[in-house]
């Protein structure tokens, strides 16, 4: 169902990743659960060998979404590194480096500090993206994770997840993808694997969709009869 409405009213095309199983529906997830950042994915997918979640993301049509996907990225690494509060930190350019600037919240309260984003966040765009979603520019931001998260979330696997690589996904006209891939230490080795597992699913196409009222209404009429009598509705076939 989900790969059906995304072709139909997003213009982006679903493959289920090679090794992986879906384990979860809609899942909501925050890098950091004292802080208020995070969202909702569409599933939750489980490598074979266990040793890596994928959340795959919720597409929608939010406006000026893809200013929102930008930011995420940069809010969430934030969240994830336990930094100042989103209110007390600030992006500021220095040298032609992107800084995070603000009151660090360890045990040297009320001290400045500035992190160079470079060292964590990579931002791919270029004219051949066809390695990367098809898309416009791709964020990849990678932290470990805060210990009570990867403890709540390892319900799908005895180990703890102590990793969390976040991927944002810009095209003009279309909507944004929020990703994030969480891996076991024993993961963290097979990285750039999962990386290209998730590259190859999911790919945007080059023309922009068509969201009028009317198309959303025919497409919603089809999903309903195609599924009228299937339960799984969030699951890639």
């Amino acid at each position: 169902m989900y790969r059906f409405e995304c072709s139909e009213l997003f213009g982006i095309d679903l493959t289920k990743p090679k090794g992986f199983k879906v384990v979860d529906g809609m899942t909501t997830f925050r890098v950091n659960e004292k802080r208020n950042i995070g969202t909702i994915y569409r599933m939750t997918l489980e490598s074979k060998d266990k040793n890596c979640l994928i959340l795959f993301p919720y597409f929608d049509v939010i406006e000026n979404n893809n200013t929102v996907s930008q930011n995420m990225a940069y809010g969430e690494l934030k969240a994830v590194l336990n930094l100042g509060l989103e209110d007390d930190m600030r992006l500021k350019t220095v040298n032609g480096i992107f800084m995070m600037q603000g009151e660090s919240n360890s045990k040297l309260d009320n001290q400045l500090i500035e992190l160079d984003s470079a060292k964590y966040v990579k931002t791919i765009t270029g004219d051949n993206m066809e390695n990367y979603f098809n898309a416009d520019t791709v964020f990849i931001w990678k932290a470990p994770l805060q210990n009570e998260w990867s403890a709540s979330l390892s319900k799908h696997n005895a180990e703890i997840y102590t990793e969390c690589i976040g991927i944002n996904v810009i095209k003009t006209g279309h909507p944004s993808g929020i990703i994030k891939i969480l891996l076991t230490e024993e993961g963290k080795k097979k990285e750039e694997e999962y990386l290209q597992a998730l590259f190859r699913s999911i790919r945007y196409s080059d023309i922009a969709p068509n969201y009028d009222q009317e198309k959303r209404e025919i497409t919603i009429k089809k999903l309903k009869s195609r599924y009228k009598f299937h339960y799984k509705k969030y699951m890639l076939k």
